[in-house]
């Protein structure tokens, strides 16, 4: 009679049971993969975006000018030239990933505007880094870090990108 007990009740054993807790731990981890990507790929789009906007709007304010004397970001916010989201006072442009933003005219020609995203985070570097070449006319270098790169191509802006770099667009 207990016997027969046994082999009646229900339930699940200790391996079946640690057996739906790895699959659902593996489930959770593919997931949060997933939600990681996408985010990542949000804050490269919002970059892009406020890196377009900054270009377009730099352009726009200096039309008919000879040269960029003078501009900073202060010009740039006064002007309300930056999306509201990216500006946190007079000056001050941040990145999407919380980071500043600089804008001013090229140190050594008047010609050209440099805007640099600070501190990028490596996995947004590579992204960020291949947007402009030599095929867009305004576009004129690209450093990360210290180092100028001629030809931007996945390469070598991933052999240079590093947690935490600068990345530095010049335009005319």
């Amino acid at each position: 009679m207990i016997l027969q007990k046994l082999r009646t009740q229900k339930g699940f054993s200790l391996l079946e049971l640690l057996l739906v807790v790895a699959v659902g731990a593996i489930l959770i981890l593919a997931g949060l993969a997933i939600y990681r990507n996408i985010s990542q790929n949000a804050e490269v789009n919002e970059s892009l975006r406020l890196l377009n906007v900054l270009k377009q709007e730099t352009q726009r304010i200096f039309q008919g000018e000879n040269t960029y004397t003078g501009l900073d970001n202060t010009v740039l916010t006064s002007t309300q030239s930056v999306p509201a989201q990216y500006t946190t006072g007079p000056g001050v442009i941040r990145t999407p990933f919380n980071t500043d933003v600089v804008v001013v005219v090229n140190g050594t020609n008047a010609d050209e505007f440099d805007i640099t995203f600070e501190e990028v985070p490596d996995e947004i570097c590579a992204k960020l880094g291949v947007e402009y070449s030599t095929d867009d006319s305004d576009f004129v270098n690209l450093a990360i870090g210290v180092t100028d790169i001629e030809d931007p191509n996945v390469a070598t802006v991933v052999a240079e990108c590093s947690d935490g770099v600068d990345i530095t667009w010049t335009f005319d």
